[in-house]
């Protein structure tokens, strides 16, 4: 394979980069917080760090190429049990390889090295291959999707849960019904799992894996007690305890308990799956896409069915990443399913991806939700005032977001694998066919709401 060849490597490397300081190349091994202040200070939202994304599946052979190109220091996933790691693991290495997606990462050295030929190309100022054997991408930072006010009306929700507990007496308490303020009505099942009939669905989950890549889990939370749970953190610094809520709330609800012991109906969809949890999201709700990646390709490595992003952007162009991640995890017979976003814009990244199945968030009157992106989307999902796990003490509460859209499609899409034996592609057009149609153009719902 041939490679790109520098005209006036002198005259051009330093300008064409624009970055001299070797601190603006974070090395692998940064923290979470340094790479997140790092794309706050980027007029693009860059980290500083490079993603190859690799067109040969051959990869051994272009982690080779590579080494030689940027003079890296490579690790490799495949080198850690079940493909699991802790990037500050990773000292003396600035790429690390990831063998289930054919991409790597690269920090410090490499990355300059990579940024710079990439301006380079971008400037004409290099001959490049016809065909490379990869492609450079900016490493950015991805963030939950939740409604923001979702955590005013959840404060709100709670306080009315007490009052209901204070007056279970019989004496005169709120008024059940007020949904928009986040009130479960006093039903077996939440709204959510009423409306998409997971109630008359027999299966239960059970040996499906189920991946939640978020901000982690309440690992304590007694409504996950006795659950099969793999946990890892791609988040250095950090474990895969939950110090946000999200990630316990969304996994609350792909994956809770048919019973659980806090107080109000039933929540949670696939009872019985298998729980892998990657946080690749920090305390703050947000994370860089080297440990999103890491996360997927960790989740495949352990033999995830699905495998639940409820995270993003706002770039409307797809990204060549998440694509390929997308299409690596239909080959291994796994399903990325992504929150469309919550800006009422088209759907960002990484959901726009045509490999990974996008989901919109409608609210109980079958309406778009307000916040709700569009355009590209698979599915729709209830997403508004949603009754789910959050960390002790709470132990739930509502939030509002497509992020909560999402693992509805997520926990049915478990139910409709272990009921049909259907994996990957041929579940996602399961999914698709067996949705209900909505009054809602195509570009907000898709092929309808999800359906048990």
């Amino acid at each position: 394979m041939a490679r790109s060849t520098i005209r006036d490597p002198d005259e051009t490397a330093s300008s064409a980069s624009g970055m001299e300081d070797a601190d603006e190349f974070p090395p692998l091994t940064a923290s979470a917080r340094d790479l997140h202040d790092h794309a706050l200070n980027d007029p693009l939202g860059r980290t500083g760090r490079m993603i190859a994304v690799f067109r040969d599946r051959r990869d051994l052979g272009i982690s080779r190429m590579m080494r030689a190109l940027f003079d890296v220091t490579e690790a490799h996933s495949d080198d850690f049990r079940e493909a699991a790691f802790d990037f500050s693991e990773l000292q003396g290495a600035d790429m690390i390889t990831f063998g289930n997606l054919g991409m790597a990462v690269l920090g410090g050295p490499a990355a300059k090295a990579a940024r710079t030929q990439l301006a380079l190309e971008e400037a004409g100022t290099v001959d490049v291959a016809a065909d490379p054997p990869f492609v450079l991408v900016p490493e950015t930072i991805e963030w939950a999707q939740v409604d923001t006010a979702s955590y005013l009306r959840g404060f709100r929700a709670a306080i009315d849960r007490i009052e209901a507990d204070l007056f279970a007496d019989g004496r005169p308490g709120p008024d059940p019904g007020r949904v928009e303020q986040g009130r479960a009505a006093p039903e077996a099942l939440t709204w959510g799992l009423a409306a998409t009939r997971v109630g008359s669905s027999p299966a239960t989950g059970r040996h499906i894996g189920v991946a939640i890549l978020d901000t982690g889990l309440d690992l304590g939370h007694p409504d996950f007690a006795g659950r099969r749970i793999l946990a890892q953190s791609f988040i250095p610094g950090e474990t895969p305890q939950d110090g946000n809520g999200h990630g316990t709330h969304v996994a609350g609800t792909a994956c809770g308990p048919m019973l659980p012991t806090s107080h109000g109906g039933r929540y949670g969809i696939a009872h019985e799956c298998d729980i892998l949890v990657g946080k690749v999201l920090g305390d703050n709700a947000s994370g860089p896409t080297a440990g999103i990646l890491a996360g997927i390709n960790w989740a495949l490595q352990n033999e995830a069915v699905l495998i639940n992003l409820s995270l993003g952007n706002r770039n409307p162009a797809a990204a060549l990443h998440y694509t390929q991640a997308g299409q690596r995890a239909l080959e291994q017979g796994a399903l990325i399913v992504a929150a469309a976003g919550n800006f009422d814009e088209p759907a960002g990244q990484p959901a726009n991806s045509p490999t990974i199945l996008s989901v919109s968030s409608v609210t109980p009157e079958w309406r778009k939700s307000i916040f709700s992106n569009h355009g590209k989307v698979e599915l729709a999902a209830p997403g508004c005032s949603i009754d789910s796990a959050l960390p002790r003490p709470r132990l739930r509460g509502f939030l509002s977001g497509t992020s909560m859209a999402a693992p509805h499609v997520t926990g049915i899409a478990a139910l409709h694998a272990q009921a049909q034996g259907l994996r990957g592609r041929a579940l996602w057009q399961h999914l698709e066919a067996t949705a209900r149609r909505l009054a809602l153009r195509p570009e907000n719902m898709g092929a309808g709401l999800v359906q048990a």
